[in-house]
């Protein structure tokens, strides 16, 4: 078996166009000579790196030329059967070209090349030709098996120390890869309810990955989470439940802390630690910080309303400390500090400091 230059196919063919008389005629009236065979197909992954059907199989509905002479100006065709079988009949003895299409599996050109085959044929003879192989290349959505599964997105902290919530995964990008490919083969997008299929794709080896917050915090970046697995013929594969994590900051919650500062004056004539108050207002306008966590800095400030009311929002499950500044009636420092550490346990939880907080005043 050997290949022809297409281009010379293509000639022959306009000239039987033009010249044709058939090599075969009905019983009777051409010769008594025969020629049968099978064809089988191959099918390979986009580069022909992998036989997909693992074995050939009947090529269906294929065209199978025949040209008689060694001019080649008189042939005809055939279309291959279900099972890959043809037939040419009632032909005459002598000389043939039989040739058919297959991908070309070099890679040199995208386009079909003709594979030919030579014959001498006898008078009265049967010839059955041993099974032609064909090529073929298949489109990644043209296979037998199907991938499904499901992403759920675990919500942590910063340090990732505390689970915050659990939920599905909404539209996160799912990608493949197919055997030894370093480029995405496919990639599709999680559902409303966090799942995700690959349809119709090839048999073989295959790497699935998304990407998750790095809990190492070696890097910033996302990385990948990797799973790998084998498909076979017609093979339907329900992944377990799969986990991306993220971080959600300090203040990508629900819940609130409420509170009030008051403002304690004394009399000027007194002093510590005798002090004698003069009046206790609403202080407002006073700064107040919150830190979440380990936090070595203040999250946010804020100042009190006109009735010495404050209110930290949307905040996420776990420890924080509050804290703002006084003076320091003791004449020791110019300022004390003074905190309120409160631990925030629910989602869409509105912890309200019950016990006012007081600044001092001389």
């Amino acid at each position: 078996m050997k290949k022809i230059n297409l281009l010379y196919i293509q000639i022959v063919l306009v000239i039987s166009a033009l010249v044709f008389v058939s090599c075969s005629q009905d019983e009777g009236i051409g010769g008594n000579s025969h020629i049968k065979g099978r064809l089988m197909v191959n099918y390979y992954n986009d580069d022909f790196s992998v036989c997909l059907s693992g074995q050939p199989v009947p090529a269906c509905d294929e065209d199978v030329f025949l040209l008689f002479g060694e001019d080649a100006v008189v042939g005809e065709d055939v279309t291959t059967s279900n099972t890959g079988n043809y037939e040419f009949e009632y032909l005459w003895p002598g000389k043939y070209t039989l040739y058919y299409y297959s991908d070309d599996t070099t890679g040199l050109t995208d386009e079909k090349v003709p594979v030919i085959k030579e014959i001498t044929l006898k008078k009265n003879e049967t010839l059955i030709l041993d099974d032609l192989i064909i090529n073929r290349k298949l489109k990644f959505d043209e296979g037998s098996c199907d991938v499904k599964g499901r992403i759920m997105v675990n919500y942590y902290n910063d340090d990732f120390s505390l689970l915050l919530r659990e939920e599905p995964a909404r539209d996160e990008d799912v990608f493949i890869q197919f055997g030894s490919h370093n480029t995405v083969t496919d990639d599709t997008k999680t559902s409303f309810d966090g799942y995700f299929s690959f349809n119709n794709i090839w048999p073989g080896d295959y790497t699935l990955y998304y990407y998750s917050a790095d809990t190492t915090k070696i890097s910033r970046e996302d990385v990948p989470v990797v799973n790998q697995f084998s498909l076979a013929e017609n093979q339907e594969l329900q992944m377990n439940t799969l986990i991306m994590k993220r971080v959600l900051e300090w203040d990508e919650g629900s819940s609130t802390i409420r509170g009030t500062v008051f403002e304690v004056n004394y009399k000027n004539s007194s002093s510590y630690p005798n002090l004698e108050i003069n009046y206790i207002v609403p202080s407002k306008e006073q700064e107040i910080y919150i830190t979440y966590g380990n936090h070595t800095f203040y999250d946010e400030r804020i100042r009190t309303a006109s009735d010495g009311t404050f209110e930290f929002k949307n905040l996420i499950k776990g420890r924080y400390k509050i804290f703002l500044y006084s003076e320091d009636v003791t004449g020791k420092t110019d300022k004390v500090v003074i905190e309120r550490e409160i631990n925030i346990s629910n989602d869409n939880e509105v912890y309200v400091i019950e016990d006012p907080i007081y600044v001092e005043n001389l």
